[in-house]
């Protein structure tokens, strides 16, 4: 069995036929740039990973998802309001990897968490997820599951900035395309363009 991990493990024979990977370079450590048999494809890595691992975070609920356990358990202490949200949302946690119990009224153990975080993301990891589900409910958007999905692909997804190795930036790109919906990420952003042979030529005249 497999394990996930941010960047995936593997790349289809199908998702190789989509770009050229011996030309894929990232510019800026922000973009990754490959040729396709049209010219060259663009797309931002950040959007690009938050649109992969959205998609990935929502498919768990349908299907048995993979956690790790956790060698020492990890005691998650919260305020009172916030401890009444991680109860509220703790189906939808255990959908993503979470496996977790309460311990009085503000304390939760976690014994075993998503492939995708350490250890050590934990606390902060939950902390963000109540926030981002306090301005979802603010927003009127009550979708636990999505909201969910949505704080953690922004908390996990590569940040601008971040230098990229060449299977890391591979990955990223097969999987896009693999994605149900690759033009965009997650929160309505365009992921990638393509600038076409004709649109090149005509920058150089």
């Amino acid at each position: 069995m497999e394990q996930e991990t941010l960047f995936g493990t593997e790349t289809t024979e199908s998702d190789t036929t989509t770009h050229n990977t011996s030309t894929t370079i990232q510019v800026l450590n922000r973009y990754i740039v490959s040729t396709i048999s049209s010219g060259l494809l663009v797309v931002d890595q950040q959007r690009a990973h938050e649109r992969i691992l959205y998609e990935r975070f929502i498919s768990r609920s349908t299907k048995e998802c993979i956690s790790q356990q956790i060698m020492f358990p990890i005691q998650c202490s919260f305020s009172a309001a916030d401890a009444e949200i991680i109860s509220e949302i703790m189906p939808e946690l255990k959908d993503m990897g979470f496996e977790m119990n309460p311990l009085g009224n503000t304390v939760f153990v976690i014994t075993a968490i998503p492939a995708e975080i350490s250890d050590g993301e934990v606390q902060n990891m939950l902390d963000e997820m109540v926030e981002d589900y306090k301005n979802s409910l603010m927003q009127k958007f009550n979708d636990k599951e999505q909201s969910i999905a949505l704080s953690m692909a922004k908390q996990l997804a590569v940040k601008k900035g971040t230098k990229l190795k060449p299977e890391e930036m591979q990955n990223i790109i097969a999987q896009l395309f693999s994605c149900k919906i690759p033009n965009t990420s997650p929160f309505g952003k365009k992921t990638m363009i393509i600038m076409k042979d004709n649109e090149l030529t005509e920058k150089f005249k």
